[in-house]
């Protein structure tokens, strides 16, 4: 069972990511969605089976992380081929109720949960961090110049500057690490 609020110097808070599914959090064991990639899993040896199904559906999240593709139109493509492709074809047992369900549906807030929360596809995140700079980038370039005279908003740099820095370190570390273009592919051999 799960432990009530905290209470820290007088502030009650709970836990941004729980490791308890009670606990709440982003991730999809802090749902009651189903999530097609948590109930199944690639098995090579069951061609023509959701697990085969499973297999081709991953790669084709890998090859548009890979294309840096957003993450808005990553979700619609898996929605589309699960729902042409996958869903009339499985059938899973719901883990509370034990009943089976056929072809159950995988909602859109769920595959973007899962894209986004499970350690599965992390580049996929770190595409979307990328795509927030750009934003953050876009914004703040709007505002830079005070329109009624034409000069450098000196407040205004200084948050550009200290965003640019942190986009920096950012991109120094996913590099280091070589997440945006192995992580994926090592996750799914």
């Amino acid at each position: 069972m799960a432990a009530g609020p905290a209470v820290v110097d007088g502030w009650e808070g709970t836990p941004l990511y729980g490791v308890e599914a009670q606990d709440g959090g982003p991730q999809c064991s802090a749902s009651n969605d189903f999530c097609f990639l948590c109930h199944f899993e690639q098995s090579p040896n069951q061609i023509g089976t959701p697990a085969d199904l499973y297999g081709s559906l991953v790669e084709m999240i890998n090859e548009m992380g890979q294309q840096n593709r957003e993450l808005n139109h990553i979700v619609e493509k898996v929605y589309s081929n699960y729902e042409q492709f996958i869903r009339p074809h499985i059938s899973y047992e719901h883990p509370e109720t034990c009943i089976q369900i056929t072809s159950p549906a995988w909602v859109k807030a769920s595959i973007r949960r899962h894209l986004l929360y499970s350690s599965q596809f992390r580049s996929l995140f770190h595409i979307t961090l990328e795509q927030m700079f750009h934003s953050i980038f876009t914004k703040q370039n709007a505002t830079m110049v005070d329109a009624s005279n034409g000069q450098l908003d000196g407040t205004r740099l200084k948050e550009f500057n200290d965003t640019m820095k942190t986009y920096l370190a950012f991109q120094k570390h996913v590099t280091s690490k070589s997440l945006l273009s192995t992580t994926d592919r090592t996750s799914t051999s």
